[in-house]
């Protein structure tokens, strides 16, 4: 046997991402400058062309322990608050805001259907840490707390020997929620910054100050960032780089009910835009950063990363700013992009998924058992290429955390809103992704149907038990309004 049949699938899958990854990056330093790095281009080749030799079909295999170090994989989810799917140039936006996503990306799967469990933070992190909707964490409101007996994902991987940390920059996906629990670390920003401008903050030294910590144990890490969440406060250069000739007063200054002041012309509307844009970009900088560290410590190769975002924003699409007040795509439909061993490169899935699936898919490649609380599904099979016909008809569910509560589910191509009181919109996303023609009038039908599997999936999904409510003290008070929460 040649050293090469030593080699399992799984290390020449991800020879071959790393080549991809240090080829597409040579790319990038080739346009940058006429001089060429011979070397890292070199490794790249020989990445690509060790992977590919004697590749077959077949599972990919766990690799073995190597130097006595545990092979498991690193997995890392990395949220960035309040980010629309469609702004993101992987998306197919046309402004250049996300260069690194975007070089991320096609060393990976990207889902271009994924739906948030709510069009708001705080349950839409829970069900991303917990694989529970809405109805079953119960975390709907200011002072809602997990409950110590809901099953988290960072307890599990914590309970099978992962190192877990979390870096949060958002109140609401802290210790206020209960949504530190299973975290052996937790770097909370919003303690020792109370200045809404110091929401640009990035938890980028305390990751690295950690994974210096705890050397070569495998990691789980939760990155939650607050870019792009208002107010849009980008820091120069981004703060004119989508809009350097406006000469209005509006500001990125998010005023409550009314939105952002003065945003009454066009023009006003699209600098509002253009500020938001702008803070993806600063934000998207950070990814870069932190890919390029990994690379640097080697453990990109080792590392899976998982991108994605809790809910996205309304940019006056339908006459309103800020998120939480309707379920249409704008709001609901995230990024999510996961890139590392045992992920496909350069594959895009268009069936349905939604965040509550990420818990379920980062256990399985991490070859731990799901709790059976779980409610999402691993994904596992379906960025293989199986099982697409069964995920294509399942429903994928959201609802608002404001009451009284709407709830969407999107099966197909097809999505229903209902709406407080009973009205049901109904929308062929094939033909109409912006949803702006509701056909329930002309699909007796399909109104029938989503009824029903809304008042299934209502009645099914009620525990208030998993919840206990705590009084906001002063200082929670006062990092709420640091975010705009509270006046």
């Amino acid at each position: 046997m040649n050293n090469f049949d030593k080699v399992s699938r799984l290390e020449r899958f991800t020879l071959f991402q790393a080549g991809l990854l240090l080829l597409s990056r040579c790319a990038t330093e080739l346009c940058r400058s006429p001089v060429v790095r011979l070397r890292p281009l070199a490794a790249a080749l020989s990445f690509v062309a060790v992977a590919l030799v004697g590749c077959e079909g077949g599972a990919l295999e766990r690799p073995p322990d190597v130097g006595g170090r545990d092979a498991r994989p690193n997995v890392i989810v990395y949220l960035i608050d309040t980010l629309r799917a469609d702004h993101l140039g992987i998306y197919g936006y046309p402004r250049p805001t996300s260069p690194h996503i975007d070089e991320f990306a096609v060393g990976g799967t990207v889902f271009d259907r994924a739906i948030a469990q709510d069009s708001k933070t705080l349950g839409s992190v829970a069900s991303l840490l917990t694989s529970l909707h809405t109805q079953s964490h119960g975390l709907t409101r200011f002072g809602h707390k997990l409950g110590p007996g809901v099953v988290t994902l960072a307890q599990t991987m914590r309970d099978a020997g992962y190192q877990t940390g979390a870096f949060i920059t958002n109140v609401n996906a802290g210790e206020l929620s209960g949504l530190d629990q299973g975290f052996g670390h937790f770097y909370d920003a919003t303690k020792t910054w109370r200045d809404r401008e110091a929401l640009r903050s990035l938890p980028d030294d305390a990751v690295f100050r950690w994974l210096d910590r705890i050397g070569q144990s495998p990691f789980f890490a939760y990155i939650h960032t607050a870019e792009p969440h208002r107010p849009y406060i980008p820091p120069p250069p981004y703060d004119a780089m989508f809009d350097a000739n406006y000469a209005g007063s509006t500001t990125g200054f998010y005023r409550g009910r009314n939105g952002f002041s003065r945003a009454e012309h066009i023009a006003d509307i699209e600098h509002v835009k253009a500020l938001y844009d702008g803070e993806i970009r600063y934000a998207d900088e950070a990814v870069g950063r932190l890919l390029d560290e990994l690379e640097r410590r080697d453990l990109l190769g080792r590392t899976i990363v998982i991108l994605t975002s809790d809910h996205g924003e309304e940019l006056y699409d339908r006459g309103h700013w800020n998120h939480g007040h309707t379920l249409y795509n704008e709001l609901i439909q995230v990024p999510l992009i996961f890139s590392g061993p045992a992920i496909s490169a350069r594959k895009r899935i268009s069936t349905p998924v939604q965040l509550v699936d990420v818990a379920p898919t980062i256990l399985e490649l991490a070859q731990i058992s799901s709790p059976e609380e779980f409610e999402g599904a691993s994904l596992l099979e379906l960025i293989g290429g199986e099982k697409l016909e069964a995920f294509s008809q399942r429903p994928v569910y959201a609802m608002t955390t404001a009451t009284p509560h709407q709830v969407a589910v999107v099966r197909g191509s097809w999505k229903a809103i209902l709406w407080p009181g009973g009205t049901l919109e109904l929308f062929d996303l094939a033909r109409d992704p912006k949803e702006q023609n509701n056909l329930v009038d002309e699909e007796s039908e399909l109104e029938i149907e989503f009824r029903s599997l809304i008042d299934g999936w209502m009645s099914g999904h009620v525990n208030e038990s998993n919840r206990s409510e705590v009084p906001l003290t002063e200082e929670a008070q006062e990092r709420l309004r640091a975010l705009g929460y509270i006046e």
